[in-house]
C-alpha cells in the first residue's frame, strides 16, 4: 500500500488497499544491479558474511568507492519489476516475488558452498530492517517467528538448504 502516483493513500502500512498487479520492469536497473557480473562478483569477491550480505543489500557501510552505483542485487531484483515488487510491505503479493527470492537464496547458498567449513553457518546483522529500531545482533540460537506458517526454529536450523526442515540443492 504506497504512497505512489496514481494510488490510493493509505493511513498504515499493511492497510487493506487492493489494486491490480501492475511491473514497470526497468533495464537500466536491472543492468546496474543484477547482471551476471554483479552476482559473480557478489559470490566471488566477498568472503565475509557482512561484506557479502552488505553488497547483496547495497548497504552504504559496504561500498567500494570506485564501483558504479547499485541497488545491490537484492534491491535492484526488485526495483527491476518495480511496482508491487518494488513496495516492501506488498511485494510477496507479486508473483515475481517468490522467483527473486529463489534467485537470493540460490546466490547465497552457492556463496557457502565455496567455503561450508567458515561460511554455512556464518551470520551478520540485526533483527530489525536496517536496524531501525536499534536491536541486538542475531545469533544462532535466536528463534526466528514465523507466525501462522510455522512454530518458532533456531536460526541455526535453518543455515543449511540440505538440513534441519530443508532438502534441496540447487543443480
Amino acid at each position: 500500500p504506497i504512497d505512489a502516483p496514481g494510488e490510493q493513500p493509505v493511513q498504515y502500512n499493511l492497510e487493506y488497499n487492493p489494486r491490480c498487479l501492475s511491473r514497470d520492469v526497468n533495464p537500466s536497473v536491472s543492468r546496474m544491479s543484477n547482471s551476471f557480473r554483479n552476482t559473480t562478483k557478489l559470490i566471488l569477491s566477498y568472503d565475509t558474511i557482512d561484506w557479502f550480505q552488505g553488497v547483496m543489500q547495497a548497504d552504504q557501510r559496504f561500498t567500494d568507492p570506485t564501483a558504479p552505483f547499485s541497488y545491490g542485487v537484492h534491491g535492484g531484483g526488485h526495483l527491476t519489476v518495480g511496482s508491487v515488487l518494488a513496495d516492501i510491505d506488498t511485494s510477496p503479493a507479486e508473483p515475481m516475488f517468490w522467483l527473486h527470492h529463489a534467485q537470493i537464496d540460490r546466490v547465497w547458498t552457492i556463496w557457502q558452498g565455496l567455503d561450508p567449513a567458515k561460511r554455512r553457518n556464518a551470520i551478520w546483522g540485526t533483527s530489525t530492517r536496517g536496524d531501525d529500531p536499534p536491536s541486538a545482533n542475531m545469533t544462532l540460537d535466536d528463534l526466528l517467528n514465523f507466525g501462522f506458517i510455522s512454530q518458532p526454529l533456531k536460526f541455526a536450523d535453518l543455515m543449511n538448504p540440505l538440513s534441519g526442515p530443508f532438502c534441496y540443492y540447487y543443480a
